[in-house]
């Protein structure tokens, strides 16, 4: 959709506006870096409303189960990842984010000064005020 990122510091909504059809039409594609207890629903969800999905997780074996159409959450029953299997893509690789239009990051938060770097594999690219890919 995006052939390229916005420019920080433009005010144009042109790209805002062709962001916002996309996801109207359901032409945009989604992505989520994280496929744990809220990352997998979100993706599901993302894929069965009709957008086209990719997700990635650091864990290989749980990039291995989707692959092979098991679920590891309980809240995504096999039946429904069985249902969405062929239109879901998931990797390890985070270039496999290239193309999407929003990223979602579902990765777990540090609650307390000791886990502050969890957030370290993330690298964030803020878009205008208040947006962020």
């Amino acid at each position: 959709m995006l052939a390229t990122m916005p420019d920080q510091r433009s005010s144009g909504t042109s790209w805002r506006r062709e962001l916002a059809a996309a996801l109207r039409d359901k032409r945009a594609k989604l992505g989520v870096v994280g496929l744990g207890y809220v990352g997998l629903p979100m993706l599901v969800s993302i894929v069965r409303a009709g957008f086209r999905g990719v997700g990635v997780d650091l864990d290989q074996t749980r990039v291995d189960a989707l692959a092979q159409g098991r679920s590891y959450i309980s809240d995504v029953p096999y039946e429904v990842l069985a249902d969405i299997r062929s239109r879901l893509r998931v990797s390890t690789r985070g270039s496999a984010l290239r193309g999407c239009d929003v990223v979602l990051i579902c990765v777990p938060t540090p609650l307390w000064p000791q886990a502050a770097g969890r957030l370290s594999r993330c690298r964030i690219r803020t878009i205008g005020r208040g947006s962020c890919t």
